[in-house]
């Protein structure tokens, strides 16, 4: 050592935590901005990513997460600021790009194709060829060997479309995976999922951190975080808002970077009085439902639990109409019918799918015609629309539910498509 002079205990301990080797930065984004006509998604922000780290990324509904990790994988492109991978400046033109840079997301909302098997999802693009044609056997072999990796099973030649939101979510999984990625963005990954699909999700996560794999977690459940997470970054109106190791941390700190004060009550219970019973529900069944009874009374949350395939979402569009079933349905003592979703609506019923891009949305149709969709009736005259109470009636959802869009005051909402 130093002088040719022997290291104390004491003298080599601090010698071996002021010089050891750091971890390899794997990813560095200065100054990020991203602006939407006059809305200012992001400002300046700064993100590192250290190789094999779990990094959660945290902030309210709008804070600039999603818009971040959609530039970083090369979805849209930032007004401002650099990226680094592996100390060298980048250009993510699109994600074919990101994905040759080992960059991959599993998105929130999932872009698959349902008519075609899981085999042709992963791969897509990518078919391995024999003569010039897919050599599907050899599809099939990296498909299993894939799930091998990761010890998740399914029949590769299975379609999409028969699978649980769960299970293609899983699959999604495997395609980030498929491109070797050494990044992999998780959007709101749990949303969906029950505990027990939690569970497989986080054993993927830690087995992908042991290959040295860097992932980029985004959630809103502080469980996931503190259950899965080394490091934490928080965004909080586009901006960085603080972060540190998740051992250092704990939930009220979190969420006091998130809303910018401190919270005396996390999920403070608001208590209503519990009135009569409105809904009945009697004998439901159909092909996945058998014999389903439950009462709902006025100001109450009634709420479902079960396993993949228990048939609550089967319940529920039944309930809706969605489903042809039998049973019988009690509003305020009174027996209805619910043939059809517009019978439902007619009856007072709303229904949130589990699958809102899917199920939920006309993607191809304005922000405005999605949100009056259920309200035609009301928002019409003489069977034609009545534009005035149609922008009237957007903007107050748009403000009560704090939605953020493009030219939100000054635009036609009519022009702003999904």
């Amino acid at each position: 050592m130093k002088g040719g002079k022997l290291l104390t205990f004491t003298g080599f301990l601090h010698w071996f935590v002021t010089n050891k080797v750091e971890q390899k930065v794997i990813l560095r984004m200065e100054k990020i901005s991203k602006n939407f006509g006059g809305i200012k998604a992001l400002q300046d922000v700064d993100l590192e990513l250290y190789e094999g780290e779990v990094l959660c990324l945290l902030g309210e509904n709008g804070a600039g997460k999603s818009t971040l990790m959609k530039i970083l994988s090369g979805v849209i492109q930032p007004t401002a600021g650099e990226i680094f991978i592996n100390e060298e400046k980048v250009k993510i033109a699109d994600p074919s790009i990101a994905h040759q840079m080992g960059i991959s997301t599993v998105y929130q909302e999932l872009v698959q194709f349902p008519d075609m098997t899981i085999s042709e999802n992963i791969f897509m693009g990518r078919y391995p060829k024999k003569n010039g044609l897919v050599d599907f056997a050899a599809l099939r072999k990296k498909t299993l060997h894939l799930m091998d990796e990761l010890n998740i099973h399914f029949d590769p030649d299975s379609y999409v479309r028969s699978l649980s939101i769960a299970q293609r979510q899983l699959v999604e999984i495997l395609k980030a995976v498929s491109f070797n990625s050494k990044i992999i963005i998780f959007d709101e990954p749990t949303s969906s999922l029950t505990s027990e699909e939690t569970a497989v999700l986080f054993r993927i996560i830690a087995q992908l951190k042991k290959k040295g794999v860097s992932i980029i977690y985004i959630s809103h459940r502080m469980e996931d975080i503190f259950a899965i997470g080394d490091r934490i970054v928080v965004l909080r109106d586009g901006k960085n808002s603080g972060g540190g190791l998740v051992n250092d941390l704990n939930v009220d700190s979190v969420i006091e970077m998130m809303v910018g004060r401190s919270l005396e009550r996390q999920f403070p219970k608001e208590y209503a009085e519990i009135g009569d019973e409105i809904l009945r529900v009697e004998n439901i069944t159909n092909e996945r439902v058998k014999n389903a009874s439950f009462c709902l009374r006025r100001g109450e949350v009634l709420g479902f639990g079960g396993l993949v395939g228990a048939g609550r979402t089967e319940l529920m569009r039944a309930i809706m109409g969605l489903d042809k079933c039998n049973g019988v349905l009690y509003k305020n003592g009174k027996r209805i019918y619910n043939t059809s979703p517009m019978q439902a609506i007619s009856n007072g019923f709303a229904y949130v799918p589990e699958d809102r891009k899917e199920h939920g949305l006309i993607l191809m149709r304005s922000i405005l015609h999605n949100i009056e969709l259920s309200s035609l009736k009301q928002l019409s005259k003489i069977g034609f629309m009545r534009t005035d109470l149609e922008q009237k009636a957007a903007e107050t959802y748009i403000n009560k539910l704090k939605i953020m869009i493009k030219n939100s005051k000054t635009g036609n909402i009519v022009n702003i498509f999904m």
